[in-house]
């Protein structure tokens, strides 16, 4: 069972919610254990309606999904819905008569192939009671990209299953789904969902993509130019919280990831040949991670656009989550060296990158050394902002 750490002073109010479990403190953090005994018909679910290869399905795709269930249960997005109106409540503390949960439309931004979009789906939908819900998932990714199914081919798969009606997508950014002309424009009756009715907007394992830090500054200026009423974020931390080191491979070779994007496009921006840098779609053998704020980075960007972190927590992945071992696996590899040399850095830079990877083979080697085979996935950070 994973355990969360939630810092807040609202409390959750719906059944889907982390802190539905209880053992917390009376003050400071609190730790929050999820029961992860309700989640396997969920993972059924979502693996019914998700395009996978079968074979990658333990490995990857089981703990992929349970890891977005964690984050969707902490970021409590139901409570827009279901919380009862201001005022209902009287000064005597008494409850008010049940109440229609009403409609939510979330803005999934970044939305990759759609494993949180149909999360949200599988998740949010059995508690609506006759409201309306639906997840609109942005990504500018190309749609062949992906391997061996496509942009294109998973969330033709998805918007066709038992949870597609309540999922689409679009091929654009936020910038352009929350353009004046349709902000502006009248909504006409049945035009929901639009871009005039987000009642929230997630962002699950995305911001690291984002090609630069003025670009995760700019989004947040965008949606609170939209008038977006909350955001929700889960991203890595760079931050381990589990003993002996068990998480250094993976925070150090996210590091060498991070300074490898920020080198080469320090030096694109130097060339006067290049142009539009910001834009250019990745090579097929460039690390996936690109900017890579940290926590307190992605804060300050949010705060500079009115955004204050509502409630936030932290929580160490399962231990068969993966992905931050192969990440780190990636920058071991000769073909990482091999990828650094040939973006035709400074010397320094070439020097500072490729500095770190001895760091990453060390915590290896300490695992190994401990009879541990994989390194485990850095802690993971999830916040609710509101303005």
């Amino acid at each position: 069972m994973a355990s969360v750490t939630i810092t807040s002073v609202h409390e959750p109010t719906n059944p889907l919610a982390v802190a539905h479990t209880g053992e917390r403190e009376v003050e400071g953090d609190q730790l929050i254990k999820t029961d992860t005994n309700n989640d396997n018909d969920i993972i059924n679910t979502l693996l019914n309606n998700f395009l996978y290869p079968q074979e990658l399905k333990h490995n990857v795709f089981v703990p992929r999904f349970q890891q977005r269930i964690t984050i969707v249960k902490a970021w409590d997005i139901l409570s827009l819905s279901t919380s009862p109106p201001n005022g209902t409540n009287g000064a005597n503390g008494t409850n008010s008569a049940p109440h229609r949960p009403k409609d939510l439309h979330i803005l999934d931004i970044g939305c990759g192939q759609g494993e949180s979009a149909v999360t949200m789906a599988a998740l949010l939908q059995p508690h609506m009671h006759g409201a309306r819900l639906h997840i609109t998932g942005i990504d500018t990714a190309r749609p062949d990209y992906g391997t061996p199914y496509t942009v294109a081919e998973t969330h033709a798969h998805l918007t066709a299953s038992a949870l597609g009606r309540h999922i689409s997508f679009r091929r654009e950014d936020a910038a352009a789904f929350f353009s004046p002309s349709r902000l502006s424009s009248p909504s006409p009756p049945g035009s929901w969902p639009s871009a005039a009715n987000v009642d929230a907007v997630t962002l699950c394992h995305s911001l690291w993509y984002f090609p630069t830090p003025q670009s995760v500054a700019d989004l947040f200026t965008t949606l609170a130019g939209a008038r977006v009423p909350r955001v929700y974020l889960a991203e890595y931390s760079f931050r381990g919280s589990l003993p002996g080191g068990q998480q250094d491979a993976h925070i150090l070779a996210a590091r060498a990831q991070a300074l490898l994007h920020a080198s080469v496009l320090e030096k694109l921006s130097a060339d006067s040949s290049q142009q539009n840098h910001q834009g250019r779609e990745p090579r097929p053998r460039a690390p996936n991670v690109r900017a890579a704020l940290d926590v307190g980075s992605i804060v300050e960007a949010a705060a500079a656009a009115g955004w204050a972190v509502r409630r936030q927590g932290t929580f160490v992945p399962a231990a068969d989550m993966i992905e931050g071992h192969l990440e780190a696996r990636l920058v071991v590899k000769d073909a990482f060296a091999e990828a650094v040399r040939a973006e035709g850095l400074s010397p320094e830079r070439e020097h500072e990158v490729l500095g770190l990877v001895p760091g990453v083979k060390k915590a290896f080697a300490r695992l190994a050394a401990a009879g541990v085979a994989k390194g485990r996935a850095m802690d993971v950070w999830w916040a609710e902002l509101e303005r």
